[in-house]
C-alpha cells in the first residue's frame, strides 16, 4: 500500500444506455485537484501512496445483463479494454463505472481486500471511491457502540451498550463521507509506523498528537477479546477533514474498539450517549470513559492545537488526576 500505484479507470455503458460524461468520473478518481481519490490518498497516506493511471471512455460493454454478477461485469470490462489495445492486468487497480443498473443493489462494490472497484453509475462521487478503496485495502464496514451507561462525567463500556451500523461521522467506512481514514487504517496500510501507535501498558499521563500532523497518532489499549481500544485526536485539515473549529469531532478524543487480523474493523464508541447523535461522539475534556472488559479508564484532561492531554489507567486502577 505504498509507492506509486496505477489504476485503469473505465467509463462504460450498456448498449441500451447513453454514455456518461467521463470528465466527472476522471476527476473523482485521478483528478489532480480535490476532491479526488488521488488527492485523498496522497493526503491520508502522508505522501506514502501515489495514485496515477489512465482513463478509457465511452466503453460499450454490450447487452445489459439480467442480473448483477460482478465477475461477469469485470470480465466484460477487461475484454473491452483489451479490444482497445489496453491490458488491464498491467495496472495495480481496475476501476469500472457502469450504467446505472437496477439489478445491482449497491452503489459501489469492491473485494475485501482486492484490486478492483465497480461503480453503479455513481463514478462522479469521490466518497464512493474512498469507501470502496478502503474495502480494497482490507477495511471492513464500521459500526457504533451506543447507549452506554453514563453517570455524571463517566461513560461505561459494558454489555448494556447497543450496536448499530453506519454512524461514524469520521470514518468513510461507516457513514463518514470523504473524511480521512482513521489512524488504525493508516497503520494497517503501512502509512504510519508502529512507533506512532504505541500500546499503553501502564497507568499514567499520555500526550496524544494530532492525526496526520505530528506526535503520537494513536494510543492502543489491549482488550481481552484480542482487539484494542483505539484513541485518536483530529483537528480540521481541509479539504477532507473540513470541520469547523467548534465541531465536537475535533474537540475530543475519538474512541474506537478495533478488531485486527487479515482485515480491520472499527467500532466507534459514542462517549456522549446522552444525545441522539454521534456527531458529538468523542470523549470531551473533563470526561472519562471506562471499559469494563479491558479494566481500562481514560480521562481527557484537555485538548488543543497540539494534541490531547490524557490520563489512562490499566488493570482496573483509577486514572491519575489531571
Amino acid at each position: 500500500m505504498t509507492g506509486q500505484k496505477r489504476a485503469l479507470v473505465m467509463a462504460t455503458h450498456w448498449n441500451d444506455a447513453t454514455p456518461v460524461d467521463p470528465a466527472p468520473v476522471e476527476q473523482a478518481t485521478l483528478g489532480a485537484g480535490a476532491p479526488s481519490l488521488r488527492t485523498y490518498l496522497q493526503e491520508v497516506s502522508g505522501g506514502s501512496l501515489s495514485l496515477t493511471g489512465d482513463m478509457l471512455t465511452g466503453v460499450d460493454l454490450g447487452a445489459r445483463p439480467a442480473g448483477c454478477e460482478s465477475a461477469a461485469i469485470l470480465s466484460a470490462a477487461r475484454a473491452a479494454a483489451r479490444a482497445r489495445g489496453v491490458e488491464p492486468d498491467t495496472y495495480d487497480y481496475l476501476f469500472v463505472d457502469i450504467s446505472r443498473h437496477s439489478a445491482c443493489a449497491w452503489e459501489g462494490l469492491a473485494a475485501l481486500p482486492g484490486n478492483w472497484i465497480l461503480s453503479n453509475g455513481v463514478g462522479h462521487k469521490t466518497w464512493m471511491w474512498t469507501h470502496e478503496f478502503g474495502h480494497s485495502s482490507g477495511f471492513q464496514h464500521s459500526d457504533t457502540l451506543k447507549a452506554c451507561p453514563a453517570a455524571g462525567s463517566v461513560t461505561t463500556v459494558s454489555g448494556a451498550c447497543t450496536v448499530s451500523g453506519g454512524d461514524d461521522p469520521t470514518d468513510t467506512m461507516g457513514g463518514g463521507g470523504m473524511h480521512l481514514y482513521p489512524a488504525d487504517y493508516r497503520q494497517f496500510a503501512g502509512w504510519v509506523p508502529e512507533s506512532q501507535v504505541p500500546r499503553v501498558t501502564a497507568t499514567g499521563s499520555y500526550q496524544l498528537g494530532v492525526l496526520g500532523v505530528s506526535g503520537t497518532q494513536e494510543f492502543r489499549v489491549a482488550r481481552p477479546d484480542g482487539g484494542f481500544l483505539s484513541l485518536e485526536y483530529r483537528r480540521a485539515t481541509p479539504p477532507y477533514d473540513d470541520y469547523t473549529a467548534t465541531d465536537p469531532l475535533v474537540n475530543g478524543v475519538i474512541v474506537r474498539i478495533v478488531t485486527l487480523g487479515g482485515t480491520v474493523r472499527n467500532r466507534l464508541v459514542d462517549a456522549t450517549p446522552g444525545t441522539s447523535t454521534t456527531d458529538d461522539a468523542p470523549l470531551a475534556a473533563g470526561r472519562t470513559l471506562v471499559d469494563e472488559d479491558a479494566g481500562t479508564a481514560v480521562t481527557v484532561c484537555s485538548v488543543g492545537a497540539e494534541g490531547a492531554d490524557l490520563r489512562i489507567a490499566v488493570g482496573g486502577t483509577t486514572p491519575p488526576a489531571c
